[in-house]
């Protein structure tokens, strides 16, 4: 009899448990600008004003970076890696608002060197139309496009031009014109382009591009490690400091964040270590669909 009365109680707390996480899970969702996401903001240190930045010493300047890469400011209940643990793979919010429409699903991934497991995973599960750009290796007969992706021979880039290794340079309303997509929106934006990124977004913030997109995974380059902490960092990462805090303000927000450990910079405590390579996820919680 008290066997039967224990599992009976046992029963009754898991189910209890189980209505509470469902409560909680309903609950939870907040509306953004109108659109509503299964993500909740998460206050969080934020980066300063432009003129502060301008006056902050080096050291000032790398503390500020590395305190604020490693701030989640969003959370994503349910993330999946599309693609390889290692360099290639990014991670994605598949919550209910954000997983892409297997209906109506466009994707561009910057920078592949003819790696594709990210495009195949995320054509396996979502179907999507996926568009994979990189200029800097020819597109050979032998190389393999997997399904569903089409490749162009041009990198993204702050300006429509030449680059000084001859690659063609398109700047990101340049490359929605030629491919018909001024008005679509953009599921997902990887970018893995090699330092590349900065005058990329950069120019993307002016145009207001950034609105047609719901998700942005960036691998963000700085610098050739310790070779820059004295001198050059202080002239680059105040820019890099600048574009990040208007990524925050145009409404994308960290759900994930990954050092690069295999960039790692000896620097000084509060922190001995930061790392000249991050990958990080967001969230566009100003997303609107047109």
């Amino acid at each position: 009899m008290k066997t039967i009365i224990k599992i009976l109680a046992a029963t009754l707390l898991i189910s209890s448990t189980i209505l509470i996480i469902a409560t909680i899970r309903n609950d939870y969702p907040r509306k953004v600008n109108n659109v509503q996401h299964n993500v909740e903001t998460i206050k969080g240190y934020l980066l300063p004003s432009d003129d502060i930045i301008d006056g902050m010493s080096t050291d000032e300047i790398l503390i500020a970076y590395w305190r604020y890469v490693n701030t989640l400011q969003i959370l994503c209940f349910e993330q999946k890696r599309f693609g390889s643990l290692g360099d290639g793979g990014k991670n994605v919010c598949i919550d209910k608002e954000l997983i892409p429409n297997k209906t109506d699903c466009l994707v561009y991934s910057f920078g592949s060197g003819f790696r594709f497991d990210f495009e195949i995973a995320i054509y396996h599960d979502f179907k999507c139309d996926i568009h994979t750009f990189d200029p800097s290796k020819p597109l050979t007969p032998d190389i393999r496009i997997p399904e569903g992706v089409t490749f162009h021979e041009v990198g993204l880039y702050g300006e429509d031009a030449i680059n000084r290794r001859h690659w063609n340079m398109d700047t990101y309303p340049s490359i929605q014109k030629s491919l018909g997509h001024e008005n679509r929106t953009i599921d997902i934006v990887k970018m893995d382009i090699e330092g590349s990124e900065w005058d990329a977004v950069e120019h993307m913030l002016k145009t207001g591009r950034f609105y047609y997109i719901k998700q942005l995974c960036i691998e963000w380059h700085l610098g050739k490690g310790s070779q820059d902490y004295r001198g050059r960092v202080t002239k680059y990462w105040t820019r890099y400091l600048k574009v990040l805090r208007k990524l925050y303000d145009a409404g994308f927000l960290m759900f994930m964040h990954e050092p690069g450990l295999h960039h790692k910079v000896r620097f000084k405590q509060p922190y001995p270590e930061y790392t000249s390579l991050i990958e990080i996820s967001y969230i566009n919680t100003r997303f609107y669909k047109v």
